[in-house]
This record gives C-alpha cells, structure tokens and sequence, in this order.
C-alpha cells in the first residue's frame, strides 16, 4: 500500500493575509528622491489580487505604513466590497520609511492557526527610526520563526528605486521568504505539508498531494524536482509528477540493511523550480520536514501451558 501524505491545506486551515503598504509620498513621485507616481496602480493591483482570493474564510489586513504602521483595514473575503473600497480610499501620509516598524507590525497579525501570507510592499528603502542593520536582523530571524509553521513572507520591491542587494541577499537566504520585483502581488500558492512523516516498513513508495489557492495554476505544466537532504541511508528513486491530479509520487530507497539504518531518520525534502521561468507561483512550503520510521509491527505470542 502506498503511503499517502496529505497536503495541509485539504480543508484544515483558512489563510491569512497580511499587508504591509507604504504610504509615503515617494508612492506618488512627490519624494526628496525622484520616484514615478505608482500609488494608484499599486492599490489596484493589491486590489485585485484580494478580490481574486477564492475562499471567502480568508482574513485579509492591510497595514499603511510610513515612519510608524497606521490603524489596520481588515475583513475576512465574504465581505470583499467593504475591503476593496477601503484599499481604494487609503491615502499618502507624511513620514519616512521605516519598514522595521511596519515588518514588526505585521509581525503581530501571524496566527498560528492558520496559514500565513505576509507581504511588505515598498517603493523605497528604509531610512528612519533605526538603524538598516535592525532591519537586516529582522529579516534574517524569519528562518527561526517560521520554520515548520504555516507562515510565508513576501518582499516586494514595487520599483527599482526598492532595490538593495543586501535585502534581496537575506531574502535569498531565508527559508519561507520570497522577492518580489513588480507592482503585480497576484501570487499562486502550491501548498504542501510542512512536516510529513512515512514507515518504510508499510511501505516505500509515497504519495505527496497539493492544493492552491489558485486551482488554474494545475493546469500548467511546471516543471520541478524534489530531492532529498543528503544523508547516508535513504535516496529519491522513481518521482513522478501527477501534476494535474494535485500530487507526485516518488519511493524511498534504503542504502543499508534495514538493520543498519536507525528507527527514525529526521531528513529535509527540497522543492526545486525555476523562478525566473514561473515569478508569481510560489511552492510553499519550498522545504518539508520529512520523518522517516523504521519501525516493523512487533507481536508477541503467548504459549498456554
């Protein structure tokens, strides 16, 4: 019998999304910098970005923020005209741009009881409160804070007067986070378990199920690979994408005598893909916790005397 690892968006956790969106003045072009005028457009495409979310349990909150996050607008989807008209009515305030402030503000809005999308939104760089270096930390600690949870953060670079080769160096580098270089935040989610766990003595082959909040996106054939963390004892053989059915399938293949090989393997499974080639569809998690048992069922017989 193959082992089947649910995904875990079948129905057991609504999403989350949080919004982080500069209001400074350089949104529309009216900065000490030159920047173009973008704030309208940026708000229509956040715009429909929610209104194209599918499930109406989904929590949305926008936070405006210049040198400090303003009053948050937040709804849930079945009430998606309130939300759109408040996103249309948001307007530019006085500040810098203190994108610490707005990332920790953001920061309060994860629950752990759902699945978390955060993104930050700026056309500028940070430039007040404290210092670049607090930000770099920030970012950087997002590793650690997500890891094995439902959370999943989103950089997003509305023009390239945004660009900073140290940001999108740590975003690079941190685990459930992404860059985004364009004003279109429309992003599709493949979502698969966070931690999945499989008994190889059930069976060695599994089964591995996704869903999106963008059910076209099963359509498309993309093209991407699942490896396995290094390790002594067990390889990736045989995958199989079943793209159109919402799942692959790959076996485990056992590099020593069972007998060699310790009950449980605590091993990474990387989801690789190129995002050049697919910018706003986003595997999330791109890294699964994967637990492998080694463990047969042990019966005892009892003679009677």
């Amino acid at each position: 019998m193959m082992v089947s690892i649910p995904s875990r968006g079948q129905g057991l956790l609504n999403e989350k999304r949080i919004y982080m969106l500069d209001v400074t003045a350089s949104m529309v072009g009216e900065g000490v910098v030159e920047t173009p005028n973008i704030f309208s457009e940026v708000k229509s495409k956040l715009a429909q970005a929610i209104s194209d979310i599918q499930s109406l349990q989904t929590e949305v909150v926008v936070i405006p923020f210049t040198d400090s996050p303003f009053e948050p607008i937040r709804g849930f989807l079945h009430d998606k005209d309130s939300l759109l008209a408040a996103i249309t009515n948001i307007d530019i305030r006085r500040g810098d741009t203190n994108i610490a402030g707005a990332w920790d503000r953001g920061l309060r809005e994860l629950d752990s009881t759902k699945v978390n999308y955060m993104f930050l939104l700026t056309d500028g760089l940070h430039n007040c409160v404290v210092e670049k270096d607090t930000l770099y930390k920030k970012l950087s600690s997002w590793s650690d804070l997500s890891k094995g949870k439902h959370m999943f953060a989103f950089y997003v670079m509305l023009t390239p007067h945004a660009r900073e080769l140290e940001i999108a160096q740590i975003v690079d580098n941190t685990n459930q986070m992404w860059l985004i270089e364009s004003m279109d935040v429309n992003a599709s989610f493949i979502n698969s378990s966070v931690s999945v766990s499989v008994n190889v003595n059930e069976d060695s082959k599994v089964k591995l199920w996704f869903t999106s909040n963008n059910n076209k996106v099963f359509n498309k054939e993309i093209d991407f690979h699942i490896s396995l963390e290094k390790n002594p004892y067990y390889a990736i053989r045989n995958f199989d994408i079943h793209f159109y059915n919402r799942y692959v399938e790959f076996e485990l293949e056992e590099l020593r005598p069972r007998i060699e090989i310790p009950l449980e393997t605590n091993l990474l499974v990387f989801i690789e893909y190129d995002k050049t080639k697919y910018p706003l569809i986003f595997f999330t998690p791109e890294t699964i916790n994967f637990n492998v048992i080694n463990k047969g069922v042990r019966t005892m017989k009892i003679r009677e005397k």
